[in-house]
């Protein structure tokens, strides 16, 4: 995103979300350098959802860029109830605290998946 609320987001059936520097967190360092339209060409960034937006289940996340391709994305059923930051970078701690391989195995393959999908959602 260039510029504030090129893009805008929306779980499933809730109202859409525009991105911009009130409807966002920040993440450091970009948010000293303007957040949204400043400095940093990758930004991390935290989005409040109303309440009830995400399900059990299946869930669709549309994230349409002005000027861009509208396409929405939904997780692969076998990932759909993982969630946290880059858990699969610590697969050797669960291991070494006896999680179940088949469990590592598949925090593994989520992370690929999920790398993979934020590689393409880079926008400059």
């Amino acid at each position: 995103m260039h510029y504030a609320s090129q893009a805008s987001v929306q779980v499933n059936q809730s109202a859409w979300i525009p991105l911009n520097n009130e409807t966002v967190t920040v993440s450091e360092p970009g948010k000293s350098y303007g957040g949204i339209g400043g400095g940093f060409a990758t930004l991390g960034i935290t989005v409040a959802l109303p309440k009830g937006a995400v399900i059990a289940g299946v869930n669709t996340i549309r994230l349409p860029v002005q000027g861009g391709l509208h396409q929405s994305y939904t997780p692969a059923a076998g990932y759909g109830d993982i969630s946290g930051g880059n858990v699969w970078e610590a697969a050797a701690k669960f291991r070494a605290a006896g999680v179940g391989t088949a469990l590592v195995e598949r925090l593994q393959l989520w992370g690929v998946a999920y790398t993979d999908r934020a590689a393409r959602l880079q926008y400059h």
